[in-house]
């Protein structure tokens, strides 16, 4: 039993708010990934906290991205615990997560 850590973008066209998408991702991990408790997906997390968008994020590249996410990682998700997102500027979700495997 161990943790990975996953990523997961919800187009603003998939989900009309936040817990839908959420919602959304887990129903598709457990339809692809199957019930197992230790699928390493985001259906092993425990609910999902939404977080502020970063200032910033619409004028972000691709590492700056990837950095923050990385950064959510290390300071905000909990293995075993709740998902953490947030909706962009443009209406996107975007999850982190750390998964049980």
């Amino acid at each position: 039993m161990g943790a990975c850590s996953g990523y997961d973008i919800v187009q603003k066209e998939q989900a009309k708010d936040f817990p839908e998408a959420y919602n959304g991702l887990v129903e598709d991990a457990l339809h692809y990934s199957g019930h197992d408790p230790y699928n390493g997906t985001i259906s092993t997390t425990e609910g999902c906290r939404e977080i502020d968008c970063p200032e910033g994020w619409g004028e972000w590249e691709g590492s700056e991205r990837t950095a923050f996410i990385n950064k959510l990682w290390d300071e905000e998700c909990e293995k075993w615990g709740p998902a953490v997102g947030f909706t962009t500027p443009d209406g996107n979700f975007i999850f982190a997560y750390w998964a049980a495997e």
